[in-house]
């Protein structure tokens, strides 16, 4: 064999030693991906030191009070605001309140002050309206602080950009764009759906926006409207009521929860149940409480345990968790014993429950949890899958490396 061969044959056998080198390194790192091991744990990107947090406002800022002091961070935990006021609210519709002295006025993302603090109250925006009271006596002001309706009032509250419920002089009335509803009931319940539940000496029933009654004053208790339903009682049992005026579901249950679709949660007796619409059982009263459903399964309670079904009342998680919530991004936050975790859709963990108290995973990939009475925001890592991502390449540009000089060694000495 003469040395050209030799120095193949040595080359083909470092060479196949690299491959299974690489391949060897492939393949672990693929096993532990298999296993779970660590393939989903989390990293803080705000360590717990926040007294309170609130959910993120539509400019993606989140409110939180440190050592007492009010500020805004960001998705990344970074303090945008750093903590400075003895009072705040979230930011919405681009502007926050916040406490400057013993007046409120309200501050930008860039805390520059926009609208002068000279307010004794000032809540947050909604469909570009906030209350604020001067005086002890209530108004309504735009985003640019220019007055919707003078601070007359004594109370009033906004339930859309052009419906006002107010107190004035004791009497109750609504205001719906330019028409002005003083009225005579002791109560005016939210307006929803362009009706509001009113009641007088005990009886309720509804108005619409031309304060116009929907039926007569015949039930002894009248929710706000769930879309086009609202749960009105009479003597200690519940019903529903369509928005035109339609008992569609019998006065015949203890209780009665609305989830804003066709599937309704009844209560007979003690237990908990499900009904369609049209009052077709759909699940038989057998639980200590039910919730809505999402994407077809719903948290339901029983022997002080959480578990999950779907609509033929099916376990899909059974009834073994303290406390739940729903889906959120592929993850269920759990409570076992005394801790929140995250369980995935297989219900395998995904954090083991260690915290205190937790939120659902928002749209950024973050989520707020509580440890040792300190709030922070927490992320998934990936960090085993960032290793598989960048270090293959690596490895594979390392092992390359050492083939080419061991290449040249061999021809030169050859």
């Amino acid at each position: 064999m003469d040395k050209r061969q030799k120095l193949i044959d040595r080359l083909k056998s470092y060479l196949r030693i690299v491959i299974r080198g690489i391949a060897i390194a492939y393949f672990s790192w693929s096993m532990l991906i298999v296993s779970g091991l660590d393939i989903e744990s989390y990293k803080y990107r705000l360590e717990p030191v926040c007294d309170s947090i609130e959910s993120y406002a539509d400019n993606g800022l989140a409110l939180v009070q440190v050592n007492g002091m009010y500020g805004y961070v960001n998705k990344w935990g970074d303090f945008v605001i750093e903590p400075q006021y003895t009072d705040a609210n979230s930011f919405s519709d681009g502007l926050a309140s916040v406490l400057i002295g013993d007046k409120y006025g309200y501050i930008d993302k860039s805390n520059k002050l926009i609208i002068k603090a000279h307010f004794d109250q000032a809540s947050s925006f909604a469909d570009g309206l906030a209350v604020i009271k001067e005086a002890d006596k209530y108004g309504v002001i735009d985003t640019s602080g220019q007055v919707v309706l003078k601070t007359m009032y004594d109370e009033i509250s906004i339930d859309g950009p052009d419906i006002f419920r107010y107190e004035l002089d004791n009497k109750l009335g609504f205001i719906y764009t330019d028409s002005d509803y003083l009225t005579d009931y002791d109560s005016i319940g939210k307006f929803s759906n362009e009706m509001a539940p009113v009641s007088k000496d005990g009886k309720y029933s509804y108005i619409d926006l031309e304060n116009k009654m929907l039926v007569g004053l015949e039930f002894d208790y009248a929710s706000p409207y769930v879309l086009n339903q609202a749960v009105v009682g009479s003597d200690g049992k519940f019903g529903v009521l369509n928005d035109e005026g339609h008992v569609i579901l019998p006065i015949e249950y203890d209780d009665i929860r609305l989830f804003g679709d066709d599937i309704i949660g009844i209560k007979t007796g003690y237990n908990w149940g499900y009904v369609r619409e049209d009052g077709s059982i759909l699940v038989e009263p057998e639980y200590d409480m039910v919730h809505p459903f999402y994407d077809g399964l719903a948290r339901v309670e029983i022997n002080k345990k959480h578990g999950f079904i779907d609509q033929n009342n099916d376990y899909i998680i059974g009834p073994i968790y303290n406390r739940a919530s729903k889906y959120s991004h592929g993850l269920l936050r759990i409570r076992h014993n005394i801790f929140w975790g995250y369980v995935d859709e297989d219900n395998d963990y995904v954090i083991e429950p260690t915290f205190d108290d937790a939120t659902d995973f928002f749209d950024n990939d973050t989520a707020f949890v509580k440890v040792k009475g300190k709030w922070g925001i927490m992320t998934l890592n990936h960090r085993i899958n960032y290793f598989i991502t960048a270090g293959l390449p690596i490895i594979l540009l390392i092992g390359l490396k050492y083939l080419w000089r061991l290449l040249k060694h061999l021809i030169g000495t050859g």
